[in-house]
């Protein structure tokens, strides 16, 4: 199954603190595309998936977006190669 749609890059935010101890939302290092970026938020805590975003050029996801398009047949294809 040809899943191209995984492979587009996106901007993974995590909302977390900043070196002076001030929260706000911090752009992840590294080269990040959608389906890296769902394996990354399913994979972590659940008490810590909520502070992540994925955003693409038109979408913002949080993580339950992300656990939703984890369940599809088209990311379970995408993510065995």
């Amino acid at each position: 199954m040809n899943t191209p749609q995984f492979d587009a890059f996106v901007t993974l935010w995590k909302f977390q603190h900043d070196p002076l101890g001030v929260a706000r939302s911090m752009r992840q290092e590294g080269d990040w595309t959608l389906g890296l970026a769902i394996r990354h938020v399913i994979g972590r805590p659940l008490e810590e998936q909520w502070r992540y975003e994925i955003v693409t050029d038109d979408l913002v996801l949080d993580h339950v977006d992300a656990t939703q398009m984890a369940y599809t047949r088209h990311f379970r294809a995408w993510d065995k190669n």
